[in-house]
């Protein structure tokens, strides 16, 4: 089984969504989590709601809490459309990941604590791909907003998958000018010291890195090539 994650800026372009199309068809049935940065910063910004981020991730209000879970659907039902002919079942992530929160400088930004396996591979069974939003919940029912990297590399852990695919906008590591096809596990930390990985490619090589040290065999981050 593969874990593909897409961001809300490959939602968003047309030319990148039909080339992460095809690496959905090529993989199906495939598990899909999906983000929305762009498309929730747009409706908080229309809906005159300040926000603010801490160290890559969104500061989450329960006001804000309502909105994104609300996006989420709404970008959910536009995936579902894209990939039409195929069938593809939306699961909301709270309803997949008990969540814990991360802390309270950011409010309701959640870590994933466990993955409901049983309905995911419940799912799965009827033979289409599943769709799932980056929410959590906790034993006491609060949602939490979990950074869609995490939640793919948190859920491509629990099933165990094969490949955790990042698709993104952008080619991959950059070092000096040139595009790094391969990082070993122990160059992570160096890279990042020197800023060669920066901003929100963080999340992504450490999200993949945790993915590999957990037993996922293959971790591609980059942009929207078929990858064997």
């Amino acid at each position: 089984m593969v874990v593909i994650k897409i961001g809300g800026e490959v939602i968003d372009s047309v030319n990148e969504f039909e080339k992460f199309k095809e690496i959905f068809l090529f993989y199906k049935p495939s598990l899909v989590v999906f983000g929305g940065g762009v498309q929730i910063n747009e409706k908080l910004e229309s809906s005159q709601i300040p926000f603010q981020f801490y160290k890559g991730e969104r500061i989450t209000t329960p006001e804000m809490i309502e909105i994104i879970s609300s996006e989420f659907e709404k970008i959910a039902e536009e995936i579902k459309k894209r990939l039409e002919p195929e069938e593809v079942i939306f699961l909301r992530g709270e309803e997949i990941f008990l969540a814990s929160q991360k802390s309270k400088k950011l409010g309701l930004v959640g870590r994933v604590a466990d993955v409901k396996k049983e309905k995911i591979f419940k799912e799965l069974e009827k033979g289409k791909s599943l769709l799932l939003s980056p929410l959590g919940s906790d034993t006491e029912g609060r949602i939490y907003n979990i950074n869609a990297d995490i939640s793919a590399c948190g859920l491509a852990i629990a099933i165990k998958a094969e490949k955790l695919i990042f698709v993104t906008r952008v080619e991959g590591v950059y070092c000096n000018g040139n595009l790094l096809k391969e990082l070993k596990c122990d160059e992570v930390d160096i890279l990042i010291e020197k800023g060669i990985i920066s901003e929100g490619m963080i999340p992504k090589v450490r999200a993949g890195l945790d993915a590999l040290q957990s037993g996922v065999k293959e971790v591609f981050i980059g942009k929207t090539e078929i990858i064997q």
